[in-house]
């Protein structure tokens, strides 16, 4: 080979490789040169902007930004990587034709109430590797795929500067996430728990085709607590707003506003304000907002001051804490046109692997909907079942009116009636129970599968554990939300059985 040729090679291969290390920059850069901050102002946000304004995917879509751990948004992080998404966010507040979206934040910072919904989250995580440098990575989820986005992925490695590892260290709260299980309100921050149930219920009033709302509020105590404070500081606020009319004379009003206080678990109560139908001509609808606040928790500064001067592990509850078995209050329980009583029996056609018999869940519709039923199992969990296919994400089964569903369930035994609180759902159900959620559309029914795809399947080997304790109690407070939103969309039903009663009794339940 002569030398020009052998040169000439050598050039090919080094353009090659130049060209293979700018098209893997595409999808995932990493870089290692640099210390965080230079790293973060001068590629990771320039970066960021040039996708957001310039690719057709984000075009017209809404985007929350965030702090990832473990592929999720994290209530509770660090200085450094909240004060990292606060400079994301700041910067994407200049671009041009981006729609941000804000998350449990009331006031003026929301300009719309569909802000809050985001089609994508864009956040930074931060981990420290096996070799004892540290990794910061920004990346960008589609919400309802639940998957991550190509092309869009880039990350930093490198040693912190002392600043950045005390900054790491120091455990802060994200205020984007005020007034969620994790974040929640303290007693002395009525006023802004006001102004996030009176945003949350004049968005759900500003969507209702019902005419105009003339409230009554309820009486309040001649010693006013901080909960009938805030109800009333709500009631102005909706009132300035024009959402409602407030009004003291008797017989004009057509809804009572009320507030009411239920307890999750120690000092955490979840705090609802709803507005409640007078009389029975139902020309309005009825509706809630609710949030979480800690009755015990100093204010959320006096918090972070506290956690920064002496950060001390939260002590762990007890094993047999019988506080978590209250369980969730599930909007969409109320009988209506949706789903018959549940049924579960003998599948006389066969075909069972397990060796114990067979048996189905039978959901029976007054409607035309879409169906997915669940399975709480002692000692197993949560799990979403399937039609007798093993799906990786949960499928909508569509029923018509007057026709059933029937999944094949891996316990049988005596059918009960429904659980003695047909309101909540219990965080520890003592029998196997049974659920099955509809909804009358498909919009609503992809919003359902999305939260239902965190849950496991019951499907073959691969999930034999469902969801359970603290993991279920915030998946299912998730869930209450979402039911919330979709009001009369959606009704869910659910249906205990005694297993203990014998493989041979079987009892068709329904109306």
């Amino acid at each position: 080979m002569s030398t020009g040729l052998f040169r000439g090679t050598l050039l090919s291969l080094g353009h090659l490789a130049v060209a293979l290390i700018v098209l893997s920059g595409s999808t995932w850069a990493e870089a290692r040169s640099v210390n965080l901050d230079e790293w973060f102002d001068n590629e990771a946000i320039p970066r960021v902007e040039n996708r957001i304004t310039t690719h057709p995917r984000f075009k017209g879509e809404s985007l929350l930004f965030v702090v990832f751990s473990e592929g999720q948004a994290a209530p509770v992080s660090n200085v450094l990587a909240i004060g990292l998404r606060d400079r994301l966010l700041n910067a994407a507040l200049d671009m041009p034709g981006v729609r941000i979206a804000w998350r449990q934040r009331g006031g003026a910072s929301n300009p719309g109430c569909k802000r809050a919904q985001a089609d994508y989250w864009i956040g930074i995580e931060l981990k420290r590797t096996l070799s004892g440098q540290y990794r910061a990575s920004v990346r960008a989820l589609d919400v309802a795929e639940q998957s991550w986005v190509s092309g869009f992925g880039l990350s930093w490695r490198g040693t912190l500067r002392t600043p950045e590892r005390t900054a790491l260290e120091k455990p802060q709260s994200d205020p984007a996430f005020l007034g969620s299980r994790d974040v929640p309100y303290s007693l002395d921050q009525a006023d802004l728990i006001a102004a996030d149930l009176a945003r949350k219920l004049q968005c759900e009033v500003s969507t209702s085709n019902d005419p105009d709302y003339v409230v009554a509020l309820d009486e309040a105590d001649a010693d006013a607590t901080p909960f009938t404070i805030a109800t009333t500081l709500a009631a102005r606020n909706l009132d300035e707003a024009k959402a409602l009319r407030i009004t003291a004379e008797p017989g004009v009003a057509n809804a009572r506003l009320s507030g009411t206080a239920h307890n999750i678990t120690g000092s955490l109560h979840q705090y609802w304000l709803s507005i409640t139908p007078l009389g029975t001509s139902g020309e309005i609808d009825g509706m809630s907002a609710s949030v979480y606040v800690d009755i015990a928790a100093p204010s959320a500064t006096a918090r972070d001051a506290e956690t920064a001067i002496d950060p001390q592990p939260a002590e762990p509850l007890p094993v047999s804490q019988p506080s978590r078995l209250a369980g969730v209050e599930m909007p969409g329980a109320a009988p209506g046109g949706l789903l018959k009583r549940l049924a579960v029996y003998r599948d006389g056609r066969g075909g069972c692997s397990t060796g114990r018999g067979c048996a189905v869940l039978e959901a029976r519709a007054l409607d035309d909907v879409m169906v997915y039923p669940l399975a709480y199992r002692p000692g197993i969990g949560l799990q979403r079942l399937g039609n007798g296919e093993c799906q990786a994400h949960p499928r909508a089964s569509v029923v018509t009116a007057g026709r059933s569903a029937l999944f094949p369930v891996p316990e049988y035994g005596r059918s009960r009636r429904e659980p003695a609180q047909p309101l909540r759902w219990l965080l520890a159900p003592r029998r196997t129970t049974y659920y099955a959620i509809a909804v009358n559309n498909a919009h609503d029914a992809r919003k359902l599968g999305a939260h239902l795809g965190a849950l496991p399947s019951a499907c073959g080997r691969q999930a034999e554990r469902g969801l359970a304790g603290l993991a279920l109690e915030r998946w299912l407070g998730t869930l209450s939300h979402l039911m919330l939103e979709l009001r009369t969309r959606v009704q869910w039903r659910s249906l205990e059985v005694d297993t203990a009663s014998g493989a041979n009794s079987y009892v068709l339940t329904g109306e």
